[in-house]
């Protein structure tokens, strides 16, 4: 496959190596906070069913993540 150099080798860090887990906290305590800001922005309105009351869009999502630097995985 193509791909960025970069890209293909964190995931091979995170998946294969460090056995990545998305349900895991990044963080060293568990009482501590981790920040993620989210952004959503609405650039089309597709359809507006008012029945169901169900609305289709397109929209660009944004995430932010603020990690303490003292993690293990960021270097």
């Amino acid at each position: 496959t193509i791909a960025n150099p970069d890209a293909k080798r964190l995931y091979e860090e995170l998946i294969h190596v460090r056995a990545y887990n998305k349900l895991i906290r990044p963080v060293k305590h568990n009482s501590e906070r981790l920040t993620v800001y989210l952004g959503l922005r609405l650039t089309q309105l597709l359809d507006v069913d008012e029945k169901n009351q169900i609305m289709t869009t397109n929209v660009w999502l944004k995430q932010v993540r603020s990690y303490n630097k003292g993690y293990s995985l960021i270097q």
